[in-house]
């Protein structure tokens, strides 16, 4: 009996709509009792379908979310070039990883990360300019937008200037507000490419006409446990005369189901 579970589990894992993490098969496998072995095999078909559409998406915000923490916490310059940097591989992964589903959300990220670096740039600006004597008491109303070549960047982000000089004669980027500005706009532009992403997830499937009881009663049943208002399940593997489904829920989680002709439940 273990040996035909673990060559069962070995097929799960190797099918196409199901990649279920070998971790999760092994632990299954190591379960007595047949019927609850069968089920936890199950569940983690389930999990495997749901990490794999989402996992791109969870480590890319992860990563923004970082930047945003360092932030708060007061980061460095040195330590924001790096923060940029593990940012844009980030979304170099993502980009990689979610194919051409994720497309329009990776420029958004991507557009993200270039704020970021404007940002940047704007900083190191004002670290070089306030670092010569004497600058920061003539120009104490703001950074000189035109001295630093920083025109393209208040026209870019629409940024307030004002006297940076008291004699009126150069406008003056206010950095700490300047800055924080083209953060925020940043922040805009990952969240914006996240539920771009996430609504692609949501997207309905096209089901065959085989399906079509078995997605109805899906859908139904996640409706109902207010997953989604507007639920879109997915087949995800087939295990004999059952057919395996997954909903992708507005907070970010999976609900799976097992369906025979219509009739479904419920997996976790």
């Amino acid at each position: 009996m273990k040996k035909i579970f673990a060559v069962l589990a070995l097929a799960l894992s190797a099918s196409a709509h199901a990649q279920a993490p070998f971790v999760l098969i092994e632990a299954c496998n190591s379960i007595t009792d047949a019927d609850r072995r069968l089920e936890c095999l199950k569940a983690a078909i389930g999990a495997g379908g749901a990490n794999a559409q989402t996992q791109p998406l969870n480590a890319v915000n992860r990563a923004f979310a970082g930047m945003e923490a360092s932030l708060n916490a007061g980061i460095s310059y040195n330590n924001y070039q790096l923060a940029v940097l593990d940012l844009a591989k980030a979304v170099a992964t993502f980009k990689q990883d979610a194919g051409e589903a994720g497309a329009a959300s990776a420029k958004l990220f991507e557009s993200a990360v270039e704020a970021y670096s404007d940002a940047g740039a704007l900083w190191e600006r004002s670290i070089s300019f306030y670092a010569r004597r004497g600058n920061d008491i003539a120009y104490a109303g703001g950074l000189p937008v035109s001295m630093n070549g920083l025109d393209w960047l208040v026209s870019k982000y629409s940024l307030a200037t004002g006297k940076s000089d008291i004699w009126g004669l150069e406008r003056g980027l206010p950095v700490q507000s300047a800055r924080a500005e083209i953060w925020r706009i940043a922040k805009e532009k990952a969240e914006a490419a996240a539920k771009a992403y996430g609504k692609k997830l949501d997207a309905p499937a096209k089901p065959d006409s085989a399906k079509d009881q078995n997605v109805v009663a899906v859908e139904e049943a996640a409706k109902q446990a207010s997953c989604s208002d507007d639920p879109a399940a997915s087949q995800t593997g087939v295990i004999g005369a059952s057919r395996l489904f997954s909903v992708y829920c507005s907070n970010r989680q999976t609900m799976s189901f097992e369906c025979v002709d219509g009739s479904c439940k419920r997996l976790n």
